[in-house]
């Protein structure tokens, strides 16, 4: 018999960075384990990460990031991978610094493992 100790789960942010999409994505459609947290910011659409051109405005010395290239997936919606445990930010315990997914699920396994 498995218990919650037996499986594996992943915290998931809604930062836009492409390796938490792409690892949420590929653990969520090989089942290796439960999403927990809020949904990705990057988009299952597509990305463009790393390959932008700077321009920085000679004036005003602004710099604009162009994005040159990107790839895109056929057949995937423009949003991010939702997760199985939506966890809400407190921010009470971003002043306390407290991590309030990490909080959450260890209550959550421990509750699981009894």
């Amino acid at each position: 018999m498995s218990s919650s100790l037996d499986k594996l789960y992943l915290s998931i942010i809604m930062e836009k960075i492409i390796f938490i999409l792409y690892m949420a994505m590929n653990y969520r459609k090989m089942g290796l384990a439960t999403l927990a947290g809020q949904t990705t910011g990057a988009s299952k659409k597509g990305i463009n990460a790393g390959h932008y051109f700077f321009l920085k405005l000679p004036n005003s010395q602004v710099e604009i990031d162009l994005p040159v290239m990107s790839t895109i997936a056929a057949g995937e919606k423009d949003e991010g991978v939702e997760p199985d445990i939506y966890i809400k930010p407190n921010p009470k315990d971003i002043s306390k610094g407290l991590d309030t997914e990490i909080e959450f699920m260890k209550n959550y396994i421990t509750s699981q493992s009894k």
